[in-house]
């Protein structure tokens, strides 16, 4: 949707006519509504950094490979592929919050290895998402070297320095970044060992608190 959000930066099409273009997340009000609007007033570029949904729910699916079945015009959208997979670290953080997820769910044995498949093309679908953001990112620095990008994104993809910025290196390496993490946590006022290195910085904010959507 990199034309839909120019359209509307350059003040062409309304916000409303905006919004149904690019259907945004549900939270885009609260948690992205206002860096864009900002951008907006600066007259600073904003970039569409995402995968296409309809692709990672290829992969999600089908698995990476299905993505050869693409017409060639479809690759603008996406990391050059093939794309690389996941590091050991990431996959060793995904297989932990999947197993959190999981646990006490009662357990198929028959049905393992069709599970064990599932989510392995779920993880390839959140490395096409994170490889893609990261080829974005980096079509820009490369084009404007004098350009800051700041990223707003959920925390898995950057946590710990893995995900995103592994595959920002590949792309454009030598990159200078700073990850601000924002941790929710059942006692914000103590910063526990766990919570170093998750970012550069890291805040903990109040778990106990509704979401703002």
């Amino acid at each position: 949707v990199q034309g839909v959000i120019e359209e509307y930066l350059g003040d062409l099409i309304s916000e409303r006519l905006f919004l149904a273009e690019s259907r945004p997340w549900k939270n885009y009000d609260t948690d992205y509504r206002p860096f864009v609007e900002a951008a907006r007033e600066a007259g600073s570029p904003v970039i569409a950094a995402n995968a296409p949904r309809r692709y990672v729910n290829m992969v999600s699916r089908k698995g990476p490979g299905s993505l050869s079945e693409l017409p060639p015009e479809a690759n603008q959208w996406l990391a050059p592929l093939p794309y690389q997979g996941p590091s050991e670290a990431y996959k060793a953080e995904w297989d932990a919050l999947m197993a959190e997820a999981m646990y006490g769910m009662p357990q198929d044995t028959s049905a393992a290895a069709g599970q064990h498949g599932a989510m392995d093309n779920a993880l390839a679908a959140q490395s096409l998402w994170d490889a893609t953001m990261a080829f974005s990112i980096a079509e820009h620095l490369l084009a404007n070297p004098s350009n800051r990008v700041v990223h707003i994104v959920g925390s898995f993809h950057v946590r710990n320095g893995t995900g995103i910025p592994e595959h920002l290196e590949r792309y454009r390496p030598g990159p200078k970044t700073l990850i601000v993490l924002v941790e929710p946590s059942e006692d914000p006022e103590a910063f526990l060992e766990e919570h170093r290195g998750l970012g550069d910085i890291v805040i903990l904010g109040d778990a106990g608190l509704p979401r703002s959507y």
